[in-house]
Parts: structure tokens; sequence; C-alpha cells
């Protein structure tokens, strides 16, 4: 007897006489309990009715997740085939049918792995993490996350104890490579998570390189005090600035016994540090709701399916799931893999619209921004790196195609 079925007889069991023991022992380690539930009862519904000679109809949605959304935009966006491959946004290897899901969690966890292995701290040398303790900390990567908010995420799978005038973190068995609980003073925790970092954001290249082209436009931008713009892949125009607001406390002079309160004011200076580290974020998420958009629109166009969506996850009947998961691709190709490349496109628009206020003047075969009746030095128009301008697109468009778990 399957797991299936051992679950299907568990439920019988309770349905007949509520004894949710055994029922709730099966499902607690499970992520998804309740959707687990619900399939169990259609499976029960389904298998009374057969008995009886009846037909019936599941109408349960099936849940798929893109695989690390985030990385797979990245991914498309700077047309680097290994970040592609590892998020199973291209395939090569077979048809669907014989495919195996690759996983960026674990290949990224082997990398930082690796380093640990080379460290000069003992005590790191020891620690292999797993691929739980990382996940989050991958995931956020391209929404910019800090150092110090990657050092929380791990401290999540740690204990820590306050001792001789600093933390003490447990590793647990689970994530050593003796097998053995090991300890962290402050210091050693703090290499650990420069380590991860420093292997999400500088030795994937792609990563890196994207990071430092977004750093140099918004630069460039704050300098002149212009906002960004773009346009998404469904037609959204948007207009996008930070600027400082000024802090004040006040009281109610009326009623003596109220307490202060902070206001935030608006100023008209542009807070370059929040430019810097939320532009990317927002950029990638509005290319996740350019993918639904897109879905949306062709299948109210060309199929009717039910479905819904949540972020990266989308959900429909067993029976439309095919149907689902090629317009997903379709939507991502359209997005990525048509004319010149998105992000050529929208480099394009960025420097067109810097020119529209600014004249330029070229110095040795490099193109800046003319700052003289400003008496400030003249500004290097950043280049969109050589390696995300089009190239081969067709091949991506086949490998998409070709994917089983870009989705699922």
């Amino acid at each position: 007897m399957n797991i299936s079925d051992t679950i299907t007889n568990e439920f019988k069991k309770y349905t007949l006489n509520k004894n949710e023991n055994k029922l709730n022992e099966l499902i607690k380690d499970l992520s998804e309990p309740f959707q687990f539930i619900s399939i169990g009862l259609a499976k029960i519904d389904y298998l009374e009715k057969e008995r009886l000679g009846l037909k019936t109809i599941i109408n349960n949605p099936i849940l798929f997740d893109a695989s690390c959304s985030g990385i797979q935009h990245i991914s498309a966006l700077t047309l680097d085939t290994n970040l592609a491959k590892y998020t199973n946004v291209i395939s090569y290897d077979g048809s669907p049918k014989t495919q195996l899901p690759e996983d960026f969690y674990t290949f990224s966890l082997n990398i930082i792995r690796k380093k640990l292995t080379n460290s000069k701290n003992e005590l790191l040398r020891n620690i292999s993490l797993n691929r739980e303790i990382i996940k989050r900390s991958v995931m956020t990567i391209p929404y910019n996350i800090s150092m110090t908010g990657i050092g929380e995420q791990i401290e999540e799978h740690f204990s820590k104890t306050w001792e001789l005038k600093q933390y003490v973190y447990t590793v647990p068995e689970t994530a050593t490579i003796n097998g053995q609980k090991c300890y962290l003073y402050s210091k050693d925790f703090g290499e650990l998570t420069k380590v991860i970092y420093e292997v999400l954001t500088k030795d994937i290249p792609s990563l890196k390189n994207l990071t430092n082209y977004f750093k140099e436009i918004i630069t460039v931008l704050n300098t002149l005090n212009l906002p960004v713009t773009w346009t998404t892949p469904a037609g959204v125009k948007i207009k996008y600035q930070q600027i400082k607001f000024d802090s004040f406390v006040t009281k109610n002079k009326i009623i003596n016994i109220s307490k202060p309160i902070t206001i935030s004011i608006p100023t008209n200076k542009i807070n370059k540090v929040k430019m810097l580290r939320s532009f990317m974020p927002n950029f990638i998420h509005s290319l996740d709701a350019s993918n639904v958009h897109l879905l949306l629109h062709k299948l109210i166009k060309n199929e009717q399916i039910p479905v819904y969506t949540v972020h990266d996850c989308f959900a429909s009947t067993a029976n439309n799931m095919s149907i689902l998961e090629h317009n997903v691709k379709k939507a991502f190709i359209d997005i990525y893999f048509s004319e010149e490349g998105f992000l050529l496109k929208s480099h394009n628009r960025i420097i067109s619209q810097i020119k529209e206020v600014h004249e330029t003047i070229t110095i040795n075969g490099k193109e800046y921004i003319d700052m003289s009746s400003f008496n400030t030095p003249d500004i290097l128009i950043p280049e969109l790196p050589e390696a995300f301008k089009a190239k081969e697109l067709n091949e991506f468009i086949k490998g998409l195609l070709n994917s089983k778990y870009f989705i699922g």
C-alpha cells in the first residue's frame, strides 16, 4: 500500500469516527496540509462514486510554483544560460518526459559549501548548511537583501544565547559536516554571513554585473536629479523616485495628557541611498506582475479555463494544467525574447530620456553627459554589458518550450 492509499484510508476512518490522531500524524510535516486534505477528500468522493458506478468531477486546483522566479527573471534579463538552466527556464536535455528538475538553491549551496571548505576559520570548515537554511537568502538576492538581512535569515535556523558579553550561535547537527552541534561566536557568525552574501552577490557573474549596471544607471539619474522611468511589458508606464522625508515631533496642545507623535513630511530632495537599494526589487516585481498580466490576457483571448495566481504561483484544474503551463511560457517569451530583448530595450529608453534634457559629447569613443554649464565633471553614460545584449534568442525560446519544470 502506498502513502496515497494509506492517507485515503485514514481520511475514511476520520469521516466515520472522527478519530483525527492518526490523520494529524500523517499530515503534520506537510508544507501544504490543507491542500493535501482537500485532495484526500476529493479522492474519497471519487472512490465512493466509482463504487456506485457513478461519475464524478474533481474541481480541486493544482498549484504550480515558478522555480525561484526572481532569479528566473534575472537569467532572462541577462541571457545567462547557466542561471536559466539551474532555474529551469531552459532545458536542452532530452524530451520533457525524461527531464529531471534542476535546483538553483542546491546549485548555490554547493558554491557556498566549497567556499566554507576553503575557509581559514576552522569552525566554518565544519559547517555544511543545508538547502532549507539558505533558501530564503537565495530567493531575496534579486530584491537587494543586505548582508545584515541575510544574517537575520540564517539566525532563524540557529539558536542564540548571550554569554560573556557576546552572542553564541548553536549550529544544529543537520548543518555540520561531522554531524554534531557546533558553536559560533559573533565574529564567526559574521564571517559565515559574509561568505553566503559574497557567493550570492559576487561569485555568480551575471547577478553581480546586473547589480553593478543598475547601480551605475541609478547613480547617473540621481546626479541629474531625474526619476527612473520604464514601461513594463504589460504597457504600464512607471516613474520611480524615492524622496527624503523630514520627521517632526509634535503634541496636541489642547489635550495635555496626549503623547507626542512623529509626522513625516516629504522634501524636494532625492533619497539616493534608497534609490540604489530599492530600484532592482521594484523592477523585478514589475516583470513578475507583467508575466501574470500577459498570461491572463492570453487566456481571456484564446482559452477559457479556470485560473488564479498568487505572485509566482499558478493554479488551475488538473485537466487544464498543460494549457496554463504553455501560456505562462508564452507570456515569458513575449517579455524577454522578442525583438532586441527587454533589458536592451529598457536601457535604450532610459538613455534617450537622459538625452532629452541633457546634451552629450563624445570623448575617446565614449559618450558623456555634458556638464560644463554646471561647472562639474562630465558624466560617463553607462553602457549595457555586451553579454546582456540580444543573442541567439531562438535558442532560449526552444529551451524554454522544452523545459518541463519552468513552473511545477
